[in-house]
């Protein structure tokens, strides 16, 4: 039986922004993608899904994703092959015990932001997301108008999520192995927050990407199954 891997979008991005990184490994694994629209109560919902495989699944988890990834892996009643965490962080937002996040004021703002003029709000984080490529404006519009298919309320529900979850403390009792990549031009969440978490993660591997950003999932997705299937090639079973 082929192994499963569960990919998980991040915010404001549907499910099928990953296709290409599932083709990448789907030649040897059975693919599930999935949107935070999909996961209607988080990590909750994520924990049904592992229950359901016979064999522990693999999580690949990006930016958001990779949170909802962390919070179903330290759950004590599921197993998880292995992690692959891509632009991720246990904490978005900063605090004075951890400042390689995003001011909780900032995120309160996008909000408000979004719900004022959503085209505006995400066509300017669309750009912070692919720095330092530099992508067309028809690409920027695809991008935002597939974030709009989310519908206000949503993308701001998943806001609030990101403001309010902190899985720091979760890291210790996570026992899977975990291959931890980041973009060191990454706009949204800073490197340091990778770095961080790879040094409380029992069993993990840190890869700093240079001259990469937010979305080296969608850019470079060969890159991260070649990563991925290297680390997890020398991690012992």
């Amino acid at each position: 039986m082929i192994p499963t891997i569960i990919m998980l979008c991040g915010w404001a991005h549907p499910a099928r922004a990953l296709k290409p990184l599932a083709n990448a490994f789907i030649r040897d694994h059975e693919v599930i993608l999935l949107s935070t629209q999909e996961l209607e109560d988080y990590a909750a919902g994520l924990v049904r899904l592992i229950r359901e495989r016979s064999i522990p699944p693999f999580l690949l988890g990006w930016s958001m994703g990779g949170l909802i990834a962390l919070q179903a892996a330290a759950n004590p009643s599921v197993s998880v092959a292995g992690l692959i965490l891509a632009g991720a962080t246990p904490r978005f937002c900063s605090d004075e015990d951890f400042p390689h996040g995003t001011p909780a004021r900032n995120v309160r703002a996008l909000s408000i932001a979004i719900r004022k003029d959503a085209l505006a709000a995400l066509s300017q984080f669309m750009q912070d997301a692919a720095h330092p490529s530099r992508p067309s404006s028809s690409t920027i519009q695809t991008r935002v108008g597939q974030a709009l298919e989310f519908g206000t309320p949503r993308l701001c529900d998943d806001l609030r999520f990101l403001q309010e979850t902190d899985e720091r403390a979760s890291l210790a009792a996570i026992r899977a192995p975990a291959l931890i990549l980041h973009g060191r031009e990454d706009r949204v969440i800073p490197w340091q927050a990778s770095e961080w978490m790879s040094e409380r993660l029992p069993h993990s591997r840190l890869r700093i990407l240079d001259g990469a950003g937010h979305q080296r999932p969608l850019q470079r997705p060969d890159l991260i199954y070649d990563e991925a299937r290297r680390y997890f090639s020398e991690t012992p079973e």
